[in-house]
């Protein structure tokens, strides 16, 4: 964006518009009142230029309105290449002095429908200020202000909101270049040949939409080509409101000011756009997008779809993703992450200085979603799952961790205070020596590294086990239909299942639960209540308990007994030995050259196996 006369603050206007000219009569040729003193304000107009008279506004002789056409053509010229353009009590005024007909006659709101200015070849600037009195509803057909800063290579165009709420979108009409004020689908500004576009919306609860629609020359005057205020690159000030800013296609710079803000991305990737948040509880949101993306609170330029560059600040507190599989990551401070559809990983970020502030929520959406806890404990993170199979994952942890699914803040390491919520379906642990336990669905616990102590409680759950040893763990399925699962692991194993006096029923008699004998050869872990086991590649040897088990041998020659129970049986790849027990079981060899035996039971079913003692 050219900044050579591209200023950051608009003029407060609102100030300097006094008694005289609210109730300005006829009399255009009296010399006009003594502008009020300006302060600085950073936009380049003195108090001098303020007053100074535009005459195609404030000279009957010369005035530029039609009344025909109810328009109003102000020409930049003689001097005066900076003009304010406001209306205070509902009465058209031009650099502190009010406009009028070729009578005299003041031009109010009802005598004006269309505003015209023309530029010069010099650099010019133009500032439509609301704060004084809102445009909206005066102008009765689209284009109500057209603008042609004309040839200058330093024109900016500026727009100042009032204290109001105010409402300000881009192409409300869909394919057309308008600026509409206040709300108010007729008070539309077009312009044209602008080098810089600066928003300040004032302190009001406000809504700046800077992406419409495409630009379309059916849309704009006679003579004036296509600028256009959607692509070019916006600076955009929210005020003191709880703002709602949306940037075009150019790249933007949009400061949220004061007031909890929110900064609406349009549906596809535009420019490469600054976000900065200012005081109050700010929010990237994302949600229109369908795209992956990816968004970090870190004030670097690597955020929102691949390549798109946006650069979301560190005083943005707050993320809303899309319907992708999005990767969100917050600050150090206290945020919301909201993952939206898609199977998105949230991250908290590394708050862990006040945590009654720095507390993060991560909310998972529809989708199978991650959320990834860092390597060190922080303020206590409330992870919602949503929809889908959520993951809480602390796997870079190495303290040692309490986790359970329970809805309540107890969660993580000693005193962290996290809160793994009950439509979390997956906790994956750390090194240490972790406690983990599941809630009344059926949950999916990997311990990781450590002696870990994992319990399914009610529900069909399921234990994971890595590719290697990973330390002592004891795995007490609860009640429900629960699985060990082998199967990452490449060498031998022993398994055989127990059934403690909680988990019995019917005809299931208790065995020895006491003994830390499975797993890899001193693996030593202890499976307890479980039904189900599912092992991996290398000669596995298990045994069922007394209950109804289904036992899964993997490739390799394993040996599998069913024990008591009506057991399911599956030998998989490679030459197996599979054996009922008592019950009616069924077993299935699989590929290989397997042997069956159903021994005792009268309704044993034998597929893929040389059969003995089955009935089917």
């Amino acid at each position: 964006m050219n900044t050579r006369n591209s200023l950051t603050h608009i003029f407060a206007a609102a100030s300097l518009y006094g008694a005289s000219l609210m109730g300005f009569g006829a009399c255009a040729d009296a010399p006009a009142p003594a502008p009020a003193e300006a302060p600085d304000d950073g936009i380049g107009l003195s108090a001098a230029e303020l007053g100074s008279v535009l005459a195609s506004c404030s000279t009957a002789g010369s005035s530029g309105y039609d009344s025909d056409t109810k328009t109003l053509t102000l020409a930049l010229g003689g001097g005066v290449t900076e003009v304010v353009i406001a209306v205070p009590n509902k009465q058209l005024a031009v650099n502190h002095n009010p406009c009028v007909d070729s009578n005299g006659v003041a031009l109010t709101t009802t005598s004006v429908k269309k505003i015209v200015v023309n530029g010069t070849t010099g650099d010019d600037e133009v500032i439509i200020d609301a704060a004084p009195g809102s445009f909206g509803g005066i102008f009765s057909v689209q284009g109500g202000i057209t603008v042609d800063m004309g040839g200058g290579t330093g024109d900016a165009f500026k727009v100042r909101g009032s204290s109001g709420v105010d409402k300000w979108t881009v192409g409300v009409s869909g394919s057309d270049t308008f600026f509409e004020l206040s709300g108010d689908k007729n008070a539309d500004v077009m312009v044209s040949n602008a080098e810089s576009f600066v928003i300040a919306l004032g302190d009001g609860a406000d809504t700046f939409t800077g992406a419409g629609g495409a630009i379309s020359a059916a849309h704009l005057a006679d003579g004036v080509t296509s600028l256009s205020a959607v692509t070019d690159d916006l600076v955009i000030n929210g005020g003191a409101g709880n703002d709602t800013l949306t940037g075009g296609d150019g790249d933007d710079t949009i400061s949220g000011g004061d007031g909890d803000d929110t900064f609406k991305a349009a549906a596809v990737a535009d420019g490469a756009d600054t976000l900065a948040g200012g005081a109050g509880t700010d929010t990237a949101d994302y949600s229109a997008r369908t795209g992956d993306l990816t968004v970090t609170l870190d004030g670097v330029a690597n955020d929102g779809l691949a390549s798109e560059t946006d650069n979301v600040g560190t005083d943005v507190e707050n993320i809303t993703g899309g319907a992708g599989d999005d990767t969100l990551t917050g600050s150090n401070i206290g945020n919301k992450i909201l993952g939206g559809d898609g199977d998105d990983t949230l991250s908290g970020g590394t708050g862990n200085g006040d945590c009654t502030l720095d507390v993060d929520v991560l909310e998972g959406g529809a989708g199978d979603d991650i959320f990834n806890q860092g390597s060190a404990a922080d303020c206590g993170d409330s992870m919602v799952g949503g929809a889908g199979t959520d993951t809480a994952n602390y796997g870079s942890r190495t303290n040692d961790l309490t986790i359970d699914i329970d809805n309540s803040s107890d969660d993580g390491e000693a005193a962290e205070g996290d809160n793994v919520k009950t439509d979390v379906e997956k906790v994956v642990g750390g090194a240490g020596d972790d406690v983990i336990t599941g809630s009344s669905g059926a949950d999916i616990l990997d311990g990781g590294a450590g002696d870990d102590t994992l319990s399914g409680a009610a529900g069909d759950d399921t234990f994971l086990e890595g590719a290697a040893d990973s330390g002592s763990d004891v795995m007490n399925g609860g009640l429900g239909t629960d699985t060990v699962d082998y199967s990452a692991r490449v060498a031998d194993l022993t398994v055989t299942l127990c059934m403690d006096s909680a988990a019995a029923t019917g005809d299931s008699t208790v065995g020895d639960c006491a003994t830390h004998n499975d797993g890899l050869a001193g693996e030593l872990d202890q499976l307890i209540n479980i039904e189900g086991v599912q092992a991996g590649t290398g000669d596995d040897d298990i045994t069922g308990s007394t209950g109804n088990d289904t036992l899964e041998g993997g490739a390799g020659d394993d040996t599998i007994a069913g024990g008591g129970g009506a057991d399911s049986i599956f030998g998989d790849d490679d030459d197996d030995t599979l054996t009922g027990g008592d019950g009616d079981d069924y077993i299935d060899g699989g590929a290989g050259t397997d042997t069956g035996d159903g021994e005792a039971g009268d309704g044993d079913i034998c597929t893929q196996v040389t059969p003995t003692n089955c009935e089917l």
